[in-house]
């Protein structure tokens, strides 16, 4: 895992390279984003997990990624209270999450809303954010859009995030 994650330092690095020189006439360099992915499957019980992170290609390919990471979810966090979204009963959640991988850790935030389907199941839709990454995720920025699905037995949370990422120190 450790060579993977060397691999997306060295693409990043080189992507940030290649940025600055395309800038460089005009006087300003702009960081490149990497597009992510970070899926999840959640005890619901103990509110932990697992996860795995790839990187994935533009948006116009089906291509599922390349996996840099997987480790273990440590979950926290709490909902506001449910509210009346036109006309239908959901309640908002703010979650702390901690992405304990091989090389780092990441401290993600989610804010989303969920509410209950028939047979018992659970969506949510929302958006997640970094706020902190530690190893070979120290200056990693970035957020995108989140959603999960928990299955009715109610046991586990099935979780998908996507969005863009920067390395910014």
């Amino acid at each position: 895992m450790r060579h993977v994650l060397t691999l997306f330092a060295v693409a990043t690095a080189t992507a940030l390279v290649a940025g600055a020189a395309a800038y460089a006439g005009s006087g300003a360099a702009s960081p490149q984003r990497q597009r992510v992915a970070i899926n999840m499957v959640v005890n619901d019980k103990t509110d932990t997990g697992t996860f795995t992170l790839n990187r994935l290609p533009d948006l116009a390919a089906p291509d599922p990624g390349e996996q840099l990471d997987e480790g273990t979810v440590a979950m926290g966090g709490m909902g506001f209270g449910h509210v009346d979204r036109n006309g239908m009963r959901v309640m908002n959640v703010v979650r702390e999450l901690r992405l304990y991988g091989h090389d780092g850790t990441l401290l993600l935030v989610q804010r989303y809303d969920t509410t209950e389907m028939q047979n018992s199941m659970r969506v949510g839709v929302g958006t997640w954010k970094i706020k902190k990454g530690t190893g070979a995720y120290s200056g990693i920025k970035g957020g995108g859009r989140y959603v999960a699905v928990s299955v009715p037995n109610g046991r586990r949370t099935l979780v998908r995030q996507e969005g863009w990422v920067t390395v910014t120190g």
